[in-house]
């Protein structure tokens, strides 16, 4: 990351796993229920907590900020030639569970406790989706998002964009980011 642009770039080489629901439990000491988090759960946060952390920013980021999360799962060995090809170039999507924003609660808590920002508030804008690849990965990028960046959303300024439409809001469907590419480079 390079402090004067305020944006990380990273790719997470580990299968993406989505966050799993609390665990409901009964405090024995007040005999009161509680929710907790599962060992699976805690273990999935701590793997991509270790490999977030080479990437986390020297100080929170300050402002609003807008995050961007690329699902990037595996095709199942089981599959057909056909089917595994059709996943592979974007034509068959995982529509199944988990669903997208369990991915994005992973990720976004998992930056939260490596000090990535404040407060998980300060995400204003997400842009997410989930696709096969032969490389499973996480791509993850945050951006300051009071500085205009083409790059990000293939939008120019979000609120000149915004202003434009009358104050309502359209998003241009471009495939996965924008780029119609289902493989991490």
């Amino acid at each position: 990351m390079s402090d004067s642009t305020n944006k990380i770039i990273m790719v997470i080489p580990i299968i993406p796993k989505a966050q799993a629901r609390g665990r409901a439990g009964i405090n024995k000491a007040t005999g009161r229920s509680m929710l907790f988090t599962g060992d699976k759960q805690r273990r999935n946060q701590n793997d991509l907590i270790a490999l977030m952390s080479a990437h986390a920013p020297a100080r929170p980021l300050e402002g609003a900020l807008r995050l961007k999360v690329d699902v990037f799962l595996p095709v199942a060995i089981s599959w057909s030639k056909a089917k595994k090809t059709k996943a592979l170039i974007g034509t068959y999507w995982p529509t199944s569970r988990p669903d997208l924003d369990n991915y994005i609660k992973q990720v976004m808590d998992c930056m939260t406790k490596l000090r990535f920002w404040n407060d998980d508030s300060q995400v204003v804008k997400i842009l997410a989706g989930k696709s096969y690849s032969e490389s499973s990965c996480w791509m993850i990028e945050l951006d300051d998002i009071c500085k205009p960046d083409s790059s990000f959303t293939g939008e120019q300024n979000d609120r000149d964009h915004h202003a434009q439409r009358g104050g309502r809001h359209h998003e241009k469907a471009t495939g996965v980011f924008g780029s119609g590419v289902n493989n991490p480079q």
